[in-house]
């Protein structure tokens, strides 16, 4: 791998592979896996489990899971969309009852089962090589012994310090004294590190069939949730036709609704009738092109991203670039739109 200098940019290129994460920690693992000979998929699952670990306010395993895979061999791209699905007890009658007119931003009514660990899976199964027995390895290290706090994800954590303390059990597990982990600290995880430990050596079942799914079951019990054992029994991931459009004459894919990837690429549809390319790159003019594009684009986003299984959603409309045009043509060159309708 090497590193060149240009005027005002550092382009990094290789000949053999490159993994990219934000957490250096991450990339390290991802690299280690490649070098031993695992590919892709493999070195994406074990970076992945990682940030798990080094990076939790960015994610975890009770999160979601969106891969883009392209097959070498056929030249086919697939799409596995992870997501997990809200609990069978989450229907608009049981949120009335309970006095509430929106699903919560926060707390237990808003959690829906988590799907990343399904979609580790299934992926390697198809398309890997290694088995999460091992590919988990690193992470689970981490997690036990520890690791150096970055200052990126200190900053962070002292955020979210204050909403953490406000639960006992996150309080206990991510918190130091009441406070976040300085940076530089050595900062572990047992409960995580057992948890991962399980999973390596019994697979998703542990997650979605063993002790672990009971264990959040009982706590959403507790604390009012609507989770029961058979939401985590049947989740499963699906493998989608990725969705794309074409940008200058690149083609640009992400996995389609109920994931937001059709947001960028309505916003890139939107900024190819600009001539963004002339602008000072970051001049004032620039980036009110480009904010004004992305606010159409996620206008849309929040009227018609959704499950597919219960909506119809036009993204063959959406992702035209005849609608593009008439979406460009809204925008104001002196003005900024506070907040644009779908």
């Amino acid at each position: 791998m090497r590193d060149f200098q240009f005027p005002g940019r550092s382009v990094v290129m290789s000949t053999n592979g490159m993994v990219a994460t934000s957490q250096p920690m991450a990339v390290q693992v991802g690299l280690d896996v490649l070098k031993s000979g695992g590919n892709a998929l493999d070195a994406a699952i074990a970076t992945s489990a990682t940030l798990c670990v080094t990076e939790p306010q960015s994610t975890g395993l009770g999160g979601d899971c969106f891969l883009l895979i392209h097959e070498a061999k056929t030249g086919k791209l697939h799409g596995l969309n992870g997501s997990g699905r809200a609990p069978a007890k989450a229907t608009v009658q049981e949120y009335h009852q309970r006095g509430e007119k929106k699903i919560p931003e926060r707390g237990i009514l808003s959690v829906t089962v988590p799907g990343a660990i399904d979609a580790w899976q299934t992926a390697l199964e198809r398309f890997g090589t290694r088995g999460l027995d091992e590919l988990l390895q690193p992470a689970i290290a981490y997690a036990e012994d520890g690791y150096a706090v970055t200052p990126v994800v200190s900053h962070f954590w002292k955020r979210g310090a204050a909403l953490l303390a406000s639960y006992p059990d996150s309080k206990r597990t991510m918190l130091v004294d009441g406070k976040a982990p300085a940076a530089g600290s050595r900062h572990r995880q047992p409960d995580l590190a057992k948890s991962m430990r399980l999973i390596a050596q019994e697979g998703r079942d542990a997650f979605y069939q063993g002790q672990i799914a009971r264990d959040i079951v009982d706590f959403s019990h507790r604390e009012g949730g609507l989770l029961e054992l058979e939401d985590f029994a049947n989740t499963r991931g699906d493998w989608v036709e990725p969705i794309s459009t074409d940008y200058r004459g690149i083609r640009l894919f992400e996995i389609p609704p109920n994931g937001q990837g059709i947001t960028a690429l309505m916003t890139l549809n939107i900024l190819e009738n600009t001539r963004l390319g002339e602008l000072e790159h970051l001049s004032p003019d620039y980036l009110h092109t480009y904010v004004e594009a992305y606010k159409l684009a996620m206008a849309e986003r929040d009227r018609y991203v959704s499950d597919p299984q219960f909506n119809q959603i036009p993204v063959e409309l959406l992702l035209s670039k005849d609608f593009a045009k008439r979406q460009f043509g809204r925008i104001d060159g002196a003005r900024a739109q506070l907040h644009p309708v779908p």
